[in-house]
């Protein structure tokens, strides 16, 4: 069950532009927001997501079709 949790948080990642600034800015509170909203993950797997090349995601992003991303600023949600 925690590896598809991993998965979600790197989808969200690669298409939430928000999400990931704000990762960007701080992975582990990032993170912990999730695990406040009931995204389960050990302590292991929130180390290396933390750890993820942020680079490496705003590539992948670009990889991504936009019409798949989400663009929370522009539907006035909140990150």
């Amino acid at each position: 069950m925690s590896h598809q949790n991993v998965e979600r948080v790197l989808g969200r990642l690669v298409t939430d532009d928000d999400f990931r600034e704000l990762f960007a800015n701080d992975p582990r509170s990032a993170l912990a927001g999730l695990q406040e909203r009931g995204v389960k993950l050990t302590s292991s797997e929130s180390a290396a997501l933390a750890s993820t090349d942020v680079l490496v995601l705003e590539w992948m992003s670009h990889a991504v079709p936009r019409r798949l991303q989400r663009h929370a600023h522009a539907a006035g949600e909140l990150p």
